[in-house]
């Protein structure tokens, strides 16, 4: 598998982050080709400062015999925002993708990106396809610390309650701990403190904003936390190894006024010291 990897990337030619095409278009052309999306992985997870294998991305299209000559290729996040886009030409379209946005930023841990092609073939016509890949946990390595950051554990609203959700919800917030867990068991002997981060939906009131951080933020977040690290305690962490914290809206990603995008700042971190 790595010779073929490495085959693969030695002919990719990745033409850039060259805008992504927007909301996805669909042929009105009724022979369109078809396309089909492959990952090389279904657990994509990079590290952040460390070398490791990226993610190789193939479209093809089974129900064309005409060959491709160009292709686009945008990533959508967990918001269904455009994440990434990339374009290239045929006939072989695959790329190699390293996880990063384009702005620089990596994907989230254990979260849903929906990939969506489309390809242009010998005879003009165009088609589309998709395929949604949810990645494992991803680490950021810092001097001293790894970091992991999780948004996609979803609560019961103003609880600290993982499991009275819909119940599709539960199994991908269970399966998210359980990785979480295999691969925090991989670093023994490490300190790990989970810290607990909340919305601020008063941003626009600072005396408001104030007492909802410190009446409703830092307690709920505080909570999240601990059934975090009780979770985890489940999946044999030691609870000794564990410290949390609730920080409220104190380190939003982005401003709580953004509504589009603050689910961001709705998160758990957890960090690594060894």
């Amino acid at each position: 598998m790595k010779g073929k990897h490495i085959a693969i990337l030695a002919m990719i030619a990745i033409l850039g982050n060259q805008g992504a095409f927007g909301a996805p278009v669909v042929s009105d052309d009724p022979v369109a080709p078809g396309v089909t999306i492959h990952f090389s992985s279904d657990d994509f997870a990079p590290v952040e400062g460390e070398p490791g294998n990226p993610l190789v991305v193939t479209m093809q299209s089974p129900s064309s015999a005409a060959k491709i000559v160009s292709w686009e290729l945008t990533v959508f996040d967990p918001g269904a925002a455009p994440f990434v886009s990339f374009r290239g030409a045929g006939p072989r379209a695959e790329l190699a993708w390293d996880g990063r946005g384009a702005k620089g930023d990596l994907v989230e841990s254990a979260s849903r990106y929906v990939f969506v092609a489309r390809i242009r073939d010998s005879l003009g016509r165009v088609g589309e396809g998709r395929a949604a890949l949810t990645t494992g946990i991803v680490m950021l390595k810092g001097a001293s610390r790894y970091r992991i950051g999780i948004s996609s554990i979803v609560f019961k609203p103003d609880t600290a309650d993982f499991v009275d959700v819909e119940p599709a919800q539960v199994a991908r917030n269970l399966e998210t701990l359980r990785l979480l867990a295999a691969k925090l068991r991989l670093f023994p002997g490490f300190k790990i403190r989970i810290e607990g981060h909340a919305v601020l939906t008063n941003w626009q009131d600072k005396r408001r904003a104030e007492t909802e951080q410190a009446e409703s933020l830092i307690p709920l977040s505080k909570a999240r936390s601990e059934a975090i690290k009780a979770a985890l305690v489940k999946y044999r962490i030691p609870a000794s190894a564990i410290e949390t914290a609730g920080l409220g809206a104190k380190d939003p990603i982005v401003p709580d006024s953004d509504v589009k995008n603050r689910w961001k700042n709705r998160r758990v971190e957890i960090y690594l010291e060894g």
